[in-house]
């Protein structure tokens, strides 16, 4: 006789899928280029900085306005910023009634490079908001223009909400580490069934519609996520009970979490061979994608939709990446409890087999990681073919100043366990990054050189010739002549696979100007997903002249948070509650978790995490400090647990 269980999963699978807080995504195609409001297009469109104040997308066209003090700027939006919601209300562009976002149709207007794009509408009628993101340089105040500091933020009807918690960070909440421990993997197995439903729901509702994915892709991809989902809904629906009833009971009976983690755990073994499935997943849509030029199109339109806030390809890896995460919670909770509390060993036994889980899939999440930045390098390097191999492994990747008789070039370098490839940014119509030339490294030497005018050199020495390269800080050459030194090390001994040569094409390896009229020809839709890619690593390394390796890849998409924060910008006054998630080296900004997609991000790579000093006028307790430069912000924890 079926379990409950059993037929809860088989209501959810005969039934149409539950949304959670995605609304009708299949009528979604967004237009990534579309204003918020006039008021903050002239801000942005004037602004060459790439400091940007809206969530339409503009690219910094000039790396050294990147020291742009934006203090003044700050304060000629707030004022503007304040009275957002009113200003689009008269407008008719974007009119709240009820919780619920109404729109009214309105005469397209210019962008930034020129274009007219009209406001997409979905079945209602409705004109559907764009997404909040950033340029490709140093944005340093996302969301601000979105919605002004201490405004009231009101709840979005969701199936999600059936868990109604009066979350507040200035309420009382329950004491204990135990409950603070419970509530974080509440709120981020909320993100994580979020992050499942850009593939099992919205990505299906698009290759269905557009039939253009074979079959049997269609069926490896989602025969690999739906019991994953279907799963997942029913493990946090009985953490919302779980946490609901902890908030509102006085006894200790329900002030426990191990017992529902162990309970799940135990049938998660069952999916063990589904999660290392995601590997032919992945390459399966790596290779349509090369093979049909119909698929490719779709693909890069449902990446531009707000829902899909990672490259789709981030969202494969979420499976692996949350079993890391569950054994990073528990053992945190284990060692809280003593050995007689009425949780402590259904928690240790929970870990036990959480870690027994990852013993089987670690090598695999590792395998998984490394190909999904492959893909991604691959699609976005111009000029870059073969890339994806196996056995080949992405080492770090970083801006450095290629050395010549004319002066100092600014090279976006990436460094794999079988070659070095260098490219520069701009000189083609979508200002993706250009390859411009390898090297290889299995003859290679490095030595360290002379500095010179604040640049820390070293030499890349090879058979035919020795090239002088440079980064802007001691830390950052080390870092790159360590890589360099160990991967050649490897190649020497051997201990690395002999693989097939990266490709280079003809047009791109030239690093004279080009003639304008050879320029590859770009689809409108290739410029906005070129453009929407501003939160990559390479782009936020090029503007913050720092590299990232493979290792500190791992740890931030591994590591990830959800939670409420108070922010803060250094000019206010006001506090502003928001929910955020920290991934993949970013923040990104919602009302609320019902939220349907981020209003702003804030890449965080450079900046640097400090308690506030007296100057800094600040009057509460447990607040976090995010400074880049000459850019702060602040947040607001609500518990020493959240602080820590």
């Amino acid at each position: 006789m079926p379990s409950s269980a059993d037929n809860s999963m088989n209501s959810l699978r005969s039934s149409p899928r539950p949304m959670i807080g995605y609304g009708n995504v299949e009528t979604r195609i967004i237009e990534a280029d579309y204003p918020v409001a006039n008021s903050l297009a002239s801000i942005a469109s004037n602004d060459e900085s790439g400091h940007l104040y809206l969530s339409g997308r503009h690219t910094s066209t000039e790396q050294s306005r990147e020291e742009l003090n934006i203090d003044e700027i700050h304060h000629e939006t707030e004022e503007e910023n304040s009275n957002l919601v009113q200003e689009t209300k008269s407008e008719e562009h974007h009119i709240t009634l009820n919780g619920e976002h109404e729109n009214t149709a309105r005469e397209p207007e210019p962008l930034v490079n020129g274009d007219l794009i009209e406001p997409p509408v979905n079945k209602q009628g409705f004109v559907t908001p764009p997404p909040a993101a950033l340029s490709d340089s140093d944005v340093d105040d996302p969301s601000q223009d979105v919605f002004s500091e201490g405004s009231s933020i009101s709840s979005i009807s969701s199936p999600l909400g059936t868990y109604k918690s009066d979350d507040s960070l200035d309420r009382k909440l329950p004491k204990g580490t135990a409950y603070h421990v419970a509530r974080e993997i509440l709120q981020t197995e909320r993100t994580y069934v979020k992050d499942l439903e850009v593939i099992t729901i919205a990505f299906r509702n698009t290759v269905f519609e557009k039939e253009a994915l074979p079959e049997d892709v269609k069926e490896l991809l989602f025969s690999n996520f739906d019991p994953l989902y279907d799963f997942h809904c029913l493990f946090l629906d009985e953490l919302q009970q779980r946490l609901s009833q902890w908030e509102s009971e006085e006894s200790y009976e329900h002030h426990k979490i191990g017992d529902i983690v162990l309970s799940n755990l135990l049938q998660m073994k069952k999916f063990i061979e589904v999660i290392k499935n995601h590997e032919k997943v992945l390459l399966a849509l790596y290779k349509t994608t090369k093979n049909s030029v119909e698929f490719e199109k779709i693909y890069k339109e449902f990446e531009l939709q707000p829902a899909c806030y990672l490259s789709f390809n981030a969202f494969i890896l979420k499976p692996s990446q949350r079993l890391v995460y569950y054994k990073f919670i528990l053992e945190k909770l284990v060692q809280y409890y003593t050995t007689g509390h009425v949780d402590y060993q259904d928690t240790k036994a929970a870990l036990q087999e959480i870690a027994e889980v990852l013993g089987e899939l670690e090598s695999c999440t590792k395998i998984l990681e490394n190909y999904q930045k492959l893909i991604e390098l691959e699609r976005d390097l111009i000029g870059l073919e073969n890339l994806v191999q196996e056995g080949r492994q992405f080492v770090r990747e970083g801006c450095l100043q290629k050395i010549s008789r004319s002066g100092s070039q600014a090279r976006m370098f990436f460094l794999f366990s079988d070659v070095l490839v260098f490219t520069s940014r701009g000189g083609n119509v979508t200002n993706q990054f250009k390859v411009h030339g390898k090297f290889s490294l299995d003859s290679m030497k490095i030595e360290k050189g002379e500095d010179m005018h604040g640049l820390f050199c070293f030499n890349l020495i090879t058979e035919d010739n020795t090239y002088m390269v440079a980064a802007t800080t001691q830390v950052e050459r080390s870092k790159w002549m360590e890589d360099l030194n160990v991967t050649v090390l490897k190649i020497k001994n051997k201990s690395s696979p002999v693989l097939e040569e990266v490709m280079i094409s003809t047009e791109s390896g030239r690093e004279d100007g080009e003639n304008e009229a050879k320029k590859v020809k770009a689809s409108t839709l290739d410029k906005r997903h070129a453009c929407s890619r501003t939160m990559s690593t390479r782009r936020v390394c090029w503007h913050r002249n720092t590299s990232v390796s493979t290792v500190e890849y791992s740890i931030a998409v591994r590591n990830q948070l959800s939670g409420e924060l108070q922010r803060k910008f250094k000019t206010g006054d006001k506090w502003q509650k928001l929910f955020v998630v920290l991934t993949n080296f970013c923040l990104f900004f919602y009302k609320s978790h019902e939220d349907e997609e981020p209003l702003a991000s804030l890449p965080l790579i450079g900046y640097a995490v400090t308690k506030p000093d007296e100057n800094d006028n600040i009057n509460k307790e447990l607040v976090i400090k995010l400074q880049y430069k000459t850019h702060v912000y602040f947040f607001r924890a609500d518990s020493e647990y959240s602080f820590f």
